[in-house]
């Protein structure tokens, strides 16, 4: 999709290119629609979604000698880490530990939602509060910088069916020609279904062939599909609507 890079020493933005350098103090940014996925040298890898914008930064690159450090300014992105790093937005510092993954979240209003799907964290706010994470948990933080309460996240759901690589018959309209089928997980209200034609924007998790929120039960009929391959994942939402981890997709 259309994702740019602005230098450091620059002012103007440039459409980025796969295998693209990036030096410390450069921007990304991404339309929506569109991901990116930054690979630092310490093997942390970050996961730009649509309609972000992720800073470099020299300043908080310093913090520590082994720590990958970013600054997310606007949008979604998810990290999955092989060292220890320090992500910052407006409102809050995260530091999360090696072997780590998780979600981190700018609001519309200016807050930060932080998110462990595996490992740990520990977020600071601008207001001096400071909530440790671990697996599955989350915290708010508002446009002030304060922080709410930990919230436990649904685990993973694992895809059941079809099984992965599974050649469907093609069945015309309106009957239904794949029928998706998950293990339901505790502290789900309900499931976040989504799909992509193919394997680049399956691990961008761009959603781009069905982004289906709101199912209540762990199947989800799919009427009518063109012939072609999909990939699949499915997320679990708590009671006040807050996603966990998406699986890893199946095809």
């Amino acid at each position: 999709g259309g994702v740019r890079v602005k230098p450091a020493k620059g002012r103007d933005w440039a459409k980025a290119y796969p295998a693209q350098g990036l030096k410390t103090g450069d921007v990304v940014q991404t339309e929506p629609n569109s991901g990116a996925e930054i690979t630092f040298l310490t093997g942390n890898v970050v996961r730009v979604r649509p309609d972000s914008v992720v800073l470099i930064s020299e300043a908080e690159a310093a913090v520590a000698e082994e720590a990958t450090a970013w600054r997310v300014e606007s949008g979604h992105v998810n990290f999955e880490l092989k060292k220890d790093t320090d992500i910052v937005t407006a409102t809050a510092r995260t530091r999360a530990a090696a072997n780590s993954a998780g979600n981190i979240n700018v609001t519309a209003d200016g807050g930060t939602g932080v998110k462990i799907f595996r490992g740990s964290a520990q977020v600071t706010t601008n207001q001096g509060d400071t909530v440790n994470l671990k697996d599955n948990q989350a915290v708010l933080v508002d446009a002030r910088g304060k922080a709410g309460s930990r919230i436990e996240l649904p685990p993973t759901p694992t895809p059941i069916g079809p099984p992965g690589g599974t050649a469907l018959p093609y069945v015309p309209p309106p009957q239904a020609t794949a029928r998706l089928h998950w293990e339901p997980v505790p502290g789900a209200k309900t499931y976040h279904v989504a799909m992509d034609y193919n394997v680049q924007q399956a691990n961008l998790l761009l959603s781009a062939a069905l982004d289906q929120p709101g199912v209540a039960a762990s199947t989800h009929e799919l009427p009518g599909l063109d012939p072609g391959s999909y990939f699949w994942r499915v997320a679990g939402v708590n009671q006040e609507g807050i996603e966990g981890e998406l699986s890893k997709f199946s095809l």
